[in-house]
């Protein structure tokens, strides 16, 4: 079910062309090991990885290290274009 541009997982994945791997969007995230018991889901910036069948959010740690963390996803929108620079 699409809410206000929001597509369900269930019934919709992104798209992506044989020549792309990976396609980044706007999520919200409902996995247990990232919230409280009875916590709310949340919206944040996920990639969707076509040949794996997964969305990852990245994560940047204390000391600098970059980390994609899979990440279980309800509902997704593509992020739209970002503007020309001037």
């Amino acid at each position: 079910m699409t809410c206000k541009g929001w597509i369900s997982v269930a019934e919709h994945l992104p798209e992506l062309s044989p020549t792309t791997a990976r396609v980044t969007a706007l999520v919200i995230v409902n996995d247990s090991t990232l919230l409280a018991d009875g916590e709310p889901g949340f919206v944040d910036i996920a990639t969707y990885w076509r040949d794996k069948s997964v969305w990852t959010i990245t994560c940047r740690s204390v000391d600098r290290t970059v980390s994609d963390r899979p990440v279980r996803v309800t509902h997704w929108m593509l992020l739209p274009d970002p503007p020309n620079p001037d």
